[in-house]
């Protein structure tokens, strides 16, 4: 385990050092960046709790560059202290971009699933500290949450600009086996994004999935389905967003292993008075395999925007589910620095 994280290590130096030299060579020059997250968490769930503990719950550091026009690339390294004596370490992003023009651009490398709105968005652009439980439920039971919704292949995104109204779409035909990872099989993903923004206020989305388990070793099929709706008005945000998702249990269809099917949604509401923003979020998933477990969340928060990206949040969450006998809750504080032209 140690030797593979040097090895990633020394491949994200190495890509690096590639791309440094590459630059100077055309006079171009790269731009360091990065980012980390520093978290206080309570958790606790009945009469027990676990008190209060702290995390470098992220630390990315990455180099991007333009190398001729239209044709750029990104290099991106995460660590962090997830828990005591607990370091990880892995390359994510490693692409280069190539944009024909906005209508189009094309991707080759590795980079993360942006499937749905809060999957597509940049984790220090989303207002809450944590993703919603009913949307990290779904990609966890294909295998493709946290760092496992990385993988390597084709992507290509756009918006085409009609009068007043935006139409822009974004997805991938990938390699199927995570971050990483390049496999020659046939067991390939599949996503496309689209989006319609006929007036400034009003967002409109749907995403389609289509793959094969990374869970089980035979060839079951998962697809997953989400609409998103935004509506912002001055300072007040809403998000909507619902996802469907079913996963083949067995290539027997039986009484025994029926399709896991989940679905969910949430809605979410903030208001900002700058530097602050009040946000909550009311969440709502069910597993509807043999358990038909149901869950509810609810996520209430402030941000304090220190500058730009900067802030300082504050979250509590509280969740509900049908077969737990009690209900958990947790505290989370944390801190958002980013890193610009290091």
């Amino acid at each position: 385990m140690v030797m593979r994280k040097l090895f990633h290590l020394y491949l994200f130096l190495l890509v690096v050092a590639v791309g440094v030299c590459f630059c100077e060579a055309l006079d171009c020059k790269p731009k360091f960046f990065g980012f980390t997250k520093l978290r206080i968490v309570n958790n606790w769930e009945g009469n027990s709790s676990n008190f209060f503990n702290f995390q470098v719950n992220k630390l990315r550091m990455g180099i991007e560059g333009q190398v001729v026009d239209k044709l750029s690339y990104l290099a991106l390294v995460e660590g962090g202290f997830v828990a005591p004596n607990s370091f990880t370490f892995s390359p994510l992003d490693i692409y280069v971009n190539y944009k024909f023009s906005p209508a189009i651009e094309l991707r080759f490398g590795q980079d993360w699933y942006k499937f749905g709105w809060e999957y597509t968005q940049p984790i220090p652009t989303l207002p809450f500290i944590n993703f919603s439980d009913f949307a990290a439920t779904v990609f966890d039971g294909m295998g493709r949450t946290g760092n496992y919704g990385y993988d390597v292949g084709v992507w290509f995104n756009g918006i085409l600009k009609l009068k007043n109204i935006n139409l822009g779409y974004n997805g991938g035909i990938l390699n199927g086996s995570g971050l990483n990872t390049i496999d020659n099989n046939n067991k390939k993903d599949i996503f496309i994004r689209t989006y319609l923004e006929p007036v400034e206020f009003f967002h409109l989305g749907i995403s389609i999935f289509q793959g094969y388990s990374r869970i089980k070793t035979e060839d079951l099929k998962d697809d997953l389905f989400a609409i998103e709706v935004m509506i912002k008005f001055k300072n007040l945000t809403n998000i909507n967003e619902f996802y469907y998702s079913e996963n083949q249990e067995s290539k027997k269809q039986t009484n025994l292993y029926p399709k896991i099917i989940k679905r969910g949604y949430y809605v979410f509401l903030g208001y900002g008075i700058s530097p602050y923003q009040i946000i909550c979020r009311y969440e709502r998933n069910s597993n509807l395999f043999l358990s038909n477990e149901i869950g509810n969340v609810y996520t209430f928060g402030v941000n304090y925007q220190i500058k730009g990206l900067n802030k300082i949040g504050i979250d509590y969450v509280t969740r509900d589910y049908s077969m737990k006998h009690n209900i958990s809750n947790s505290i989370i504080i944390q801190c958002q620095i980013l890193f610009n032209n290091l």
